[in-house]
């Protein structure tokens, strides 16, 4: 055999044993994205993938992705997203939320300022002992009322018209005296701040539909606690502009 034939031979036989692993390097695998990192999917293997687009003289913007097979990352127990386009960026931005309305409303008019808090902020139902949260709130509301100095402080309850009108009577008055003995206790008010129980005699809004069913929102509303406080001098807004009743 000649040096001819045997160059020709080797070289047979060297791109027949060479095809099989360059066709299996080229095979393009899923394409999956895993915090904003680019993957080329191949079994149970990740390999991670460059941005190598090029521009040509026309501006013509042409993508390709180089996958560099030495670097191997195992597959993570989350969702894999497919990229929509060649050129596709993850973005981990997150879903912009709603503010939480405040717990409590505080409106100034003048040297009085009146700060509602909604009682079931404060109550579970049926009760006058106040719940881990509402120490949060009241802690929070305590520096809003020592800003306004020396002040005289009311504490009213309010109701819903769930009940007798004896029992919510009671009930307003204990919710009053646990609101002023808290802030009492934190030194955010006086102790012999007045206290007043109102039950359902004042309400802002519907207990009760127009057809008599009964008005849950309304009746929410009613549930409250009132603070009022009277200064020396007037005082801008603190916490809160104020709501127009919906009757």
């Amino acid at each position: 055999m000649s040096i001819t034939q045997r160059s020709f031979l080797a070289g047979v036989l060297l791109l027949a044993i060479s095809t099989p692993f360059v066709t299996t390097a080229a095979l393009a695998g899923e394409i999956v994205v895993i915090k904003g990192q680019r993957y080329e999917k191949n079994g149970d293997k990740l390999y991670p993938q460059q941005d190598a687009s090029w521009t040509d003289l026309q501006g013509v913007v042409h993508p390709n992705w180089i996958t560099d097979y030495s670097t191997y990352r195992a597959p993570e127990f989350q969702p894999n997203f497919k990229p929509q386009h060649p050129n596709f960026q993850a973005t981990s931005a997150a879903v912009p939320q709603k503010p939480e309305p405040p717990p409590f409303q505080i409106v100034d008019s003048g040297k009085k300022h009146l700060v509602t808090i909604g009682a079931d902020t404060l109550f579970d139902f049926d009760k006058a002992t106040l719940t881990p949260r509402s120490e949060k709130v009241l802690a929070r509301l305590g520096p809003a009322l020592k800003k306004y100095g020396s002040c005289s402080v009311s504490i009213a309850g309010h109701t819903d018209n769930i009940g007798s009108e004896e029992y919510n009577q009671d009930l307003s008055e204990r919710r009053a005296t646990t609101v002023r003995d808290w802030l009492a206790a934190h030194d955010f008010i006086a102790a012999d701040a007045s206290i007043t129980g109102y039950g359902e005699r004042q309400p802002l809004a519907r207990n009760t539909l127009p057809d008599g069913k009964d008005y849950p929102p309304g009746r929410a509303r009613n549930r409250r606690v009132e603070i009022t406080l009277e200064s020396i001098e007037p005082v801008g807004t603190a916490e809160a502009a104020p709501t127009k009743p919906a009757l």
